[in-house]
């Protein structure tokens, strides 16, 4: 990378790793999301509030910011730091995008990139070269090489078995990248550049794609023209991140147990230093103390390590709320729905259900932890 700019990787387990990206603003603790602020700014978001969310970065459109109000403006103004109020890191993408975004409005040529303004009608070429000076004009942390990101394309040719039109928009994603390359400039206050790879949904046009363009040398590298929906018969589960424990034998004992057994657990489920939990903190008020907000970094989240409850609800809180005019809130009425959801492992009959999704059970006293064992006793003795 730039003399100005540094990564390292802190940790790593399999393929997953985290790491820690250092800019002339500031420091990106990676992985990370990053707000979109395409104009420059996050809608109804002032930029204290984005770092008061735990935002680190943003991420602003070469393109938009091009055409208004262009970037001798920004620049005058102090880049988009100065520009904008926010202190911390930038991204900017170099307008590739818009060759999908924008497709009934461009031409795409060697050259680069004709777009006709929706804004004012004017056609204004991009090219690598413009791309990339616009962008350090901006005074962006990190540019990003004019690339041509196509929609996804289901047809193939017959020899390679995949996409003509993706094959050639790779191809010439590279001759770009090239050339972005060497119009970059030199200095302690210029942006790192990041290559793309493209190669739509093609995975050997894409590994073409990755070697080629890390050979050529950038600071950093992206994906681009992948979202989560190219497939639209394509499903994808998202889960919380964290390290998934097959069985109950290798589940850490401090999510196994809690502080059921000894106290000093609870700070390893849940204590600032804990692997196993966020580290959330929230205010009742303004005048409120911080407190903790639990919530669980493995698979599962929060109901691993807070234990997985399954309770109804008081019936008099339901007629209540149906009395004050919810109709269809009555215990009564609801019951049907809690019976279809329930598979009850203990009980049947007309006030439970037996082939829900939910197994429900409950905990036999043979089971009990030590302080469960003396709170029951304790209520029995009241």
């Amino acid at each position: 990378m730039t003399a100005s700019h540094f990564f390292e990787i802190l940790a790593e387990d399999g393929p997953a790793r985290s790491g820690r990206l250092r800019t002339p603003h500031g420091v990106v603790e990676t992985p990370a999301f990053m707000p979109v602020a395409t104009f420059g700014a996050v809608r109804g978001i002032s930029p204290d509030e984005l770092l008061g969310a735990g935002a680190q970065i943003l991420l602003a459109n070469t393109y938009h910011l091009h055409e208004q109000p262009g970037e001798g403006v920004i620049a005058a103004l102090g880049g988009l730091h100065g520009f904008t109020g926010w202190r911390g890191p930038w991204l900017t993408d170099s307008g590739g995008f818009q060759v999908t975004s924008m497709a009934d409005r461009l031409i795409v040529e060697e050259r680069g990139v004709t777009i006709t303004s929706p804004r004012d009608g004017r056609r204004r070429l991009l090219t690598p070269e413009s791309v990339v000076a616009i962008q350090s004009a901006l005074g962006t942390d990190i540019a990003m090489v004019l690339d041509e990101c196509q929609p996804p394309d289901s047809s193939v040719d017959a020899v390679g078995g995949v996409s003509l039109r993706d094959r050639a928009a790779m191809e010439r994603t590279l001759r770009w990248a090239e050339r972005s390359r060497a119009a970059r400039p030199r200095g302690l206050d210029s942006p790192a550049l990041f290559g793309i790879v493209q190669g739509g949904l093609s995975e050997s046009l894409r590994r073409a794609s990755a070697r080629a363009t890390a050979a050529l040398g950038f600071d950093g590298y992206a994906h681009g023209g992948l979202g989560l929906a190219e497939d639209p018969a394509r499903s994808v589960l998202l889960l919380e991140a964290g390290p998934d424990f097959p069985d109950l034998e290798r589940l850490p004992e401090e999510i196994k147990y809690g502080y059921g057994v000894d106290r000093n657990l609870w700070a390893r489920a849940f204590g600032e230093a804990s692997t196993h939990n966020w580290g959330y903190h929230a205010r009742a008020s303004s005048k409120s103390p911080r407190i903790a907000v639990p919530r669980g970094k493995v698979v599962g989240g929060s109901s691993a390590i807070n234990a997985q409850i399954y309770l109804r609800g008081v019936p008099e809180d339901y007629d209540g709320w149906a009395a004050l005019g919810n109709d269809g809130w009555a215990y009564r009425d609801l019951l049907q729905h809690f019976r279809k959801i329930e598979n009850d492992g203990d009980f049947d009959g007309d006030f439970h259900g037996s082939d829900g999704p939910i197994p429900v059970r409950r905990w036999p006293e043979s089971e009990m932890l030590p302080d469960q064992v003396a709170f029951y006793d304790a209520c029995l003795a009241l």
